[in-house]
């Protein structure tokens, strides 16, 4: 029993010079200028850097171990991750800044303004790169326009990207991917470059859409009261463009004899290289022996399908 209590005591012993080591350690680290915030956690390759970047987001879980020991953040909040470890974004804005430029690494890097660190979810989700403005209307109502910026490697190409822009602002250096869902609401768009290979759906609301250069595979863009346009496009597969309230602009990288079309036109204006159709009484088929087929359908605003001016 004297055994016994004589390791306790040299437990309890052993336990106190180990707590006035440590603080003795924390005292010399605030004397010299440090901070709690400057401590780190390292978990493999895995860095968690306190304070925790993701406060909007909850838990941080991650099924994909890869995924995950790659998923890193910086002192100054940039998140980074190994872009063959991401397939897939998905990026929900409300009242949101976002550019998309180009990584100079193999590195996709994501950073956000002091307030979109507090509101923002930005983690991995297995092989999907998740962004969301998790903010409620009152809140959104009350608070500014988050900032943030997302640097891709150059001719790096996502199976898929889904892109909700609500009341935000996009501008894109270069995107590349196989398939893109894009909800306009009411913010805009506008890109230097987009190549969507196999499909895209666009859905547009009352904001602007402007495209510098395209290349789309099967394509059907519904528009909305904003205006749309896209400078020049090379279109790869069949196409609708459902015209709505504003208008609507198409310069294709290619001649008139280059596809078929199936033209409708309502009360707008609707122009095909240069041939004006108004007020259509049925849809007016073109057959050229062409591969893909164009679906123009005129609202009530103005459509104009028209050769690129980069067109050799």
């Amino acid at each position: 029993m004297n055994k016994i209590n004589a390791m306790i005591k040299h437990l309890l012993i052993a336990c106190l010079i180990c707590i006035v080591i440590g603080g003795g350690v924390m005292i010399a680290g605030v004397a010299l200028g440090g901070t709690l915030s400057d401590a780190s956690i390292s978990v493999g390759d895995w860095n968690l850097l306190s304070p925790w970047p993701f406060h909007g987001s909850g838990s941080y879980q991650v099924e994909d171990a890869d995924t995950a020991d790659a998923w890193t953040v910086t002192a100054d909040d940039v998140y980074s991750v190994p872009a063959d470890h991401i397939k897939n974004l998905n990026i929900v804005l409300r009242k949101c800044e976002l550019v998309i430029g180009a990584s100079e690494d193999d590195q996709i890097y994501v950073s956000v303004d002091q307030l979109g660190q507090k509101y923002c979810k930005v983690e991995p989700d297995n092989d999907t790169l998740e962004i969301i403005d998790t903010r409620n209307d009152k809140q959104m109502t009350k608070q500014t326009t988050i900032r943030l910026r997302m640097d891709i490697p150059e001719d790096y190409r996502f199976n898929k990207v889904k892109l909700d822009i609500g009341a935000g602002d996009i501008q894109v250096e270069e995107l590349l991917t196989k398939k893109m869902n894009l909800a306009g609401g009411a913010g805009a768009f506008r890109a230097q470059s987009l190549t969507v290979s196999d499909a895209f759906d666009a859905e547009l609301g009352v904001g602007d859409f402007y495209i510098e250069q395209a290349v789309l595979g099967d394509t059907k863009i519904q528009c909305g009261v904003g205006a749309m346009e896209i400078a020049s496009c090379e279109l790869t597969g069949d196409a609708l463009f459902r015209g709505g309230v504003g208008d609507v602009t198409i310069g294709l990288d290619a001649e008139e004899k280059d596809y078929n079309y199936h033209l409708a036109s309502g009360l707008g204006r609707l122009t095909v290289f240069g041939k004006n159709y108004h007020a259509l009484n049925k849809a007016k088929e073109q057959d050229n022996d062409a591969d893909y087929t164009i679906t123009l359908d005129c609202g009530a605003g103005a459509m104009c399908i028209k050769q690129a001016k980069t067109t050799r």
